[in-house]
């Protein structure tokens, strides 16, 4: 710790004194000194209970979803078969119609999710992935509130 102990007043304590506090941190814990202070706040010592942790299968998150999609009568009702099938529930939908020189008879399909387990979501989007109609990969992304 170069600084020692300082008095900050003011608008904010500054970027030096900062930075020097936050150094003195990280090589308190690199050395080990660290762990006096999460012992004496019984912080992560043999006497505080276990956190359990979640499996990333089991967390729940609303998705993102983008596939493209032939252009055809089916298709919606198959993606969205296979996503109840796995029991996911979905917020909305988007699908522009395809115009113009971008008519290829394929569109770009937009899911959002309501809470889904990420195991489920991912099994689903691997079978999405093997459907005739999806072109290419699903993209998609946990959404966070």
């Amino acid at each position: 710790d170069a600084v020692g102990d300082t008095l900050h007043y003011g608008l904010g304590a500054g970027r030096m004194p900062t930075a020097s506090s936050v150094v003195a941190d990280i090589i308190d814990i690199a050395v080990g000194r660290a762990q006096n202070t999460f012992t004496s706040m019984n912080l992560w010592s043999d006497s505080s209970a276990i956190t359990p942790l979640l499996l990333s299968d089991d967390v729940n998150s609303r998705y993102y979803l983008r596939l493209l999609v032939e252009d055809k009568p089916g298709v919606l009702a198959d993606v969205t078969r296979l996503l109840a099938n796995h029991q996911i529930s979905i917020a909305s939908i988007i699908q522009h119609e395809a115009q113009g020189e971008n008519a290829s008879g394929k569109v770009q399909l937009v899911i959002m999710t309501h809470l889904s387990k990420c195991g489920k979501f991912k099994a689903a989007a691997k079978e999405l992935d093997r459907l005739d109609c999806v072109s290419g990969s699903a993209v998609h992304y946990p959404v966070e509130d």
